[in-house]
């Protein structure tokens, strides 16, 4: 239905890759750089920072790395969404584990995994990878 976009046709995508937060988003318009643009979401159920570190081949990698591939050719812009999974499973459970001495090892570490993991794909699909960030679910007992 066109006339939800003002009549004026579809605008120009914005594609969201990512966790199930990505759904959230989906379909809705948003400015940027004052050109109104849509969100299509790609999704990558499960997905969690710590998946993207270099040499893992969870399910998770190669669906993301399906998701980069479906891309046009033109894009130049993405917004990544991950992380939620992470903060409210994996950190917690490997301070726990004792896999880290603390939360802040624990977030550093993964946060290093998901920076290089984001200029990687960055460089391997020609695009700038804005990257939304989410609310932790952090129990301040492991802190």
């Amino acid at each position: 239905n066109m006339a939800m976009w003002g009549g004026g046709g579809l605008p120009k995508p914005l594609y969201f890759v990512g966790d199930s937060h990505v759904l959230s988003a989906s379909w809705s318009l948003v400015k940027v750089r004052g050109e109104t643009r849509y969100v299509h979401p790609l999704l990558v159920t499960g997905l969690k920072a710590w998946h993207l570190r270099s040499g893992h081949r969870f399910l998770t990698v190669s669906n993301t790395e399906q998701c980069m591939k479906t891309l046009p050719q033109d894009v130049k812009d993405i917004v990544f969404v991950c992380g939620e999974i992470d903060c409210r499973e994996g950190l917690p459970g490997a301070v726990v584990k004792k896999k880290y001495a603390c939360m802040g090892d624990a977030v550093e570490a993964t946060a290093a995994v998901y920076i290089s993991a984001m200029e990687t794909l960055a460089l391997t699909y020609g695009v700038s990878i804005k990257i939304l960030t989410i609310t932790p679910h952090l129990s301040l007992s492991l802190t």
